[in-house]
């Protein structure tokens, strides 16, 4: 909800919204997609922490090409 550069950020888009709205996740500044926001405090919170284990998929782009070995090693990570 805060940016240490002074961007823009989602509270600024909800700013005036009478209730209070929760995103649900983040999106950095380099980043794009979707956003889920919420005025659910306790759903924002079920989803978010890490003890419900609620599986979370990402795809992302990298410039170049990535060394074999550590593509191994992010595969690995992605199963722990």
């Amino acid at each position: 909800m805060s940016d240490p550069e002074g961007r823009p950020t989602i509270h600024d888009f909800v700013r005036g919204i009478k209730q209070r709205v929760f995103p649900v996740g983040r999106l950095d500044y380099d980043s794009e997609g979707m956003l889920l926001l919420t005025n659910d405090g306790e759903f924002t919170h079920a989803v978010l922490h890490p003890s419900k284990k609620i599986p979370k998929t990402y795809l992302v782009k990298i410039k170049g090409d990535i060394e074999e070995e550590k593509y191994r090693e992010l595969r690995k990570r992605n199963k722990d």
